[in-house]
């Protein structure tokens, strides 16, 4: 075995399999009144030691260094660099991590005879450590299963993630088309244990046949460079007084009797609204019949939407409504032109489109927040006057601007539901 010498520079090249290429490492080692001090160095002045085979594992590497360097100088120029990024790359760079290397010290160590109390002082780790490594190096650090043995196997698992994959089947169903001898609860399991898939709720879209897709692809073309300020956003909704249907959620106390939402007929009554907003505020809101015809809808367009256009002559503004029968009869149709109120053409079945439906959105929450219920129409009225005066005119300008979004994605979708 080879001791280092005063003042001589070692070279260790190492050849890398998968870049074909070799690296250099140089150092030498100082002897001084405090001991040894390692050192690296670029000096040409040096005495080169060349390792042609092939390192599999720092094992094999240092094995073959230490017929070269005494092991206890190799470990010693490792400890002597600042952090363990620093040593690994000082010693092996790109090659080998700093648990290999010490891996590959703790076999040289105990080859050369050293207790294992020795080898705990020279490397800094504990004696269950050393002496669990040196009993089955080969196995060590590999955790071995505990418990019974799943009865699914891993082909089974890759049916089940397939056949759950972007689909609305039960648990139950996935087993029995699969023919598997499990529960329902363990392939829930199987399924949760995947971090590709989640269960959540469907989002509702509108059915949108070939047809409207390819009349949405072509009504976001002729409007991507489109003003959308300059437009009226209408639309209708009716409002229960027991608030809308879905599911309803609260914070049970297991110590406390569990509440109930309670339902009645026909959700207890209900009111329609028309209602519509601009860039520069809100038009007037107005209660109308649940089941209007033209003249009546005429009626409530002479009512709250002329005196806005009055009130901005000079403003080049189109209205913007679905096509439900009583929107797009001669008799309305009339009714705009004799008017010069100009219309917005808009595709069939695109409610996702109207920024009216996600105002909506925001006046259902306020009106029926914490789950409130009303007991008079009159009652529901006043909530819902209050909540669309209290709507501010940033929420109506982000509403507006998320038009460019919803036209992006018509086109990018073909036509299909977007993300409002």
């Amino acid at each position: 075995m080879m001791i280092w010498r005063r003042n001589r520079t070692y070279t260790i090249y190492l050849h890398k399999v998968c870049k074909r290429t070799t690296e250099r490492i140089r150092f030498t080692c100082i002897k001084s009144n405090s001991g040894v001090r390692p050192v690296l160095l670029c000096s040409s002045d040096e005495v080169r030691i060349k390792i042609k085979p092939v390192f599999e594992n720092s094992f094999t590497l240092i094995e073959y260094v230490k017929g070269i360097i005494n092991a206890t100088d190799l470990y010693e120029l490792l400890c002597d660099l600042d952090s363990k990024e620093e040593r690994g790359r000082a010693l092996f760079p790109e090659y080998l991590s700093q648990d290999e290397v010490l891996d590959g010290l703790a076999r040289a160590f105990h080859q050369q005879g050293l207790s294992c109390r020795r080898i705990q002082q020279l490397m800094g780790r504990s004696k269950t450590v050393i002496n669990n490594f040196l009993r089955d190096p080969a196995n060590y650090g590999t955790r071995k299963s505990t418990g019974r043995p799943s009865k699914v196997s891993d082909r089974d698992k890759r049916q089940i993630i397939r056949k759950a994959s972007n689909s609305v089947a039960s648990c139950g169903s996935i087993k029995k088309d699969l023919g598997l001898q499990v529960s329902s609860e363990t392939v829930r399991r199987v399924i949760q244990k995947n971090p590709n898939i989640r269960r959540q709720r469907l989002k509702k879209a509108p059915a949108i046949r070939r047809e409207n897709r390819r009349k949405r692809v072509d009504f976001a073309r002729r409007n991507v460079r489109k003003d959308w300020f300059e437009d009226i956003w209408s639309d209708e909704k009716k409002w229960n007084l027991d608030g809308p249907d879905g599911v309803k959620y609260y914070w049970h106390d297991l110590r406390k009797e569990p509440r109930y939402f309670s339902r009645r007929g026909h959700g207890g009554g209900s009111v329609m609204v028309w209602a519509a907003f601009t860039s520069t505020g809100r038009v007037k809101l107005a209660f109308v019949p649940k089941r209007m015809n033209s003249a009546q809808y005429q009626f409530v367009l002479r009512r709250c939407l002329l005196p806005f256009y009055r009130r901005n002559p000079n403003r080049q503004l189109e209205f913007m409504q679905d096509n439900a029968p009583i929107h797009v009869s001669r008799s309305s149709r009339a009714w705009f032109m004799r008017h010069n109120i100009r219309l917005l053409e808009w595709p069939a079945n695109s409610p996702d489109l109207n920024p009216m439906e996600n105002l909506w959105g925001i006046l259902v929450r306020r009106v029926y927040a914490e789950n409130k219920q009303y007991q008079s129409v009159g009652e529901l009225k006043q909530a819902i006057v209050r909540a669309w005066h209290e709507i501010d005119q940033e929420t109506i300008d982000n509403l507006i601007l998320s038009m460019d979004n919803r036209i992006f994605q018509v086109i990018q979708r073909n036509g299909g539901p977007i993300d409002y």
